[in-house]
């Protein structure tokens, strides 16, 4: 989707992957809350400021996701699609992957189960060398609560509600007191530059402004992890190059691994690695391409 906009609603009829219904849409994001380049005229990097880099992080080699032969599909008989058809790969910490493909290809399908937004039908999934069919639905809660962050291409914001009690969501969740989330909120508000907007309610937000809101919220329960689907997807070309430099300031800074769903080759072409999805499956020629480029 382009990106032709930088004022656009909250989550009104969001994009369907081809391979989810709308309630298994609904559900993933209900359950996900429980190189420089220029920024335009004005904008500033809001990550530029931060005292400490990635460099002053322990260097690992752990993976954090392992994926082998991921299978999913959904309907029957005639209507089956087969979304996802054994895919296997592995995501070291402090990595930027970005899983790339075009609509339809399973490329959302396997974020949402790497996110434990869904299971697999066939395969293991593999979270810090812990089979994830062993953990129990409390656990897997927990786990998605505390580890990890998610940001989507629609906003998923409470259009009625402020700023900060948007943020607050997945520390409600977490069962953390009421000041200490508050508290929270705002130095996460604060880092992406929007402390002046807490009191504001969605709806008065910009589209660039909105997604930084997401990214707080991502953020405030202080991920491993950040899947994001599409961040940019909404976003005018400039606004979308702020909000790319955010998150790998994030990954750059503070060593949060970082997944990235997307078709656009620039945003792809700044993460470490790219993983091609094409009809559910690894693409071998694009990988080719990658070793051999």
């Amino acid at each position: 989707m382009p990106r032709d906009s930088c004022t656009v609603p909250g989550a009104e009829n969001p994009p369907r992957d081809r391979g989810l219904s709308a309630g298994a849409q609904n559900a993933a994001v209900r359950m996900a809350l429980h190189a420089p380049r220029s920024y335009g005229a004005g904008a500033t990097n809001p990550f530029s400021r931060l005292p400490y880099s990635r460099d002053d992080l322990p260097v690992t080699t752990n993976p954090v996701l392992t994926a082998h032969a991921l299978h999913k599909s959904y309907g029957a008989g005639e209507s089956r699609f087969d979304a996802l058809k054994g895919v296997s790969l592995t995501v070291e910490e402090g990595e930027t992957v970005a899983i790339v493909g075009k609509s339809g290809s399973g490329k959302s399908t396997l974020m949402h189960l790497l996110a434990l937004l869904d299971t697999p039908d066939e395969g293991e999934l593999f979270l810090r060398g812990k089979n994830a069919r062993t953990l129990s639905r409390r656990e897997t809660n927990r786990l998605r609560n505390r580890d990890f962050g998610f940001v989507f291409q629609q906003f998923f914001l409470t259009p009625g509600a402020s700023v900060v009690d948007n943020v607050i969501l997945p520390l409600k969740i977490a069962g953390v007191g009421s000041r200490e989330r508050r508290r929270r909120a705002l130095e996460a508000l604060d880092q992406l530059e929007l402390a002046d907007k807490a009191k504001n309610k969605a709806t008065d937000l910009s589209g660039g402004q909105k997604q930084r809101v997401v990214i707080a919220r991502a953020l405030v329960n202080n991920p491993t992890i950040i899947f994001a689907d599409e961040p940019t997807g909404n976003l005018d070309t400039a606004t979308g190059t702020l909000v790319e430099d955010i998150l790998f300031s994030l990954n750059e800074r503070q060593g949060i691994t970082l997944v990235i769903v997307t078709h656009d080759t620039e945003l792809a072409e700044r993460c470490g690695r790219r993983i091609f999805i094409k009809d559910g499956l690894e693409d071998p020629t694009q990988a080719r391409q990658e070793v051999e480029s």
